[in-house]
């Protein structure tokens, strides 16, 4: 998969932990795959929790709070690396989200609209900068969405 394919993948993954954090009132993932990433589904963490000695499921030693040192706000993942075969090259990459905002590739020159559910909400959460350029349009509800970018590539909802 090349790097750009790898950054929007990890994109996407982001805005789906990010929106299931705002849905589960924090107590979101307790339990990671084998990446470190969140299982996606309820059921997982319910399996999980259910079997926690299962080799599928690795427990984050901080639960309920947050992936790393975040005062139990959920954060996007940081310094992840481009992985070919089994090697990682090239500098590391942060993500970064808007939680309650969608946005969609409306413009040329790498832009993109986002709407929130409030002005408050435009404000991004993780240590990337991928977002500060984006163009807001009138709030509207986007509860429990999320837009998350990685790498400086926005993984837009399927």
């Amino acid at each position: 998969m090349q790097a750009d394919a790898q950054k929007e993948l990890l994109a996407k993954c982001m805005q789906q932990e990010c929106a299931q954090s705002l849905g589960y009132q924090g107590n979101f993932c307790k339990f990671l795959d084998g990446n470190g990433l969140c299982y996606t589904y309820k059921t997982a963490q319910e399996w999980c929790r259910d079997n926690p000695t299962a080799p599928a499921c690795n427990p984050q030693p901080e639960y309920p709070t947050c992936r790393g040192n975040c005062a139990g706000q959920w954060q996007p993942m940081s310094g992840a690396r481009v992985v070919t075969g089994a090697n990682s090259e090239g500098d590391s990459y942060s993500c970064t989200c808007l939680k309650n905002c969608a946005c969609t590739n409306k413009y040329a020159m790498n832009m993109h609209e986002c709407r929130c559910t409030s002005d408050a909400d435009r404000k991004a959460v993780g240590v990337s900068t991928d977002l500060d350029q984006v163009v807001f349009l009138r709030n509207t509800d986007k509860s429990l969405q999320c837009a998350c970018s990685c790498g400086g590539k926005i993984g837009f909802a399927s």
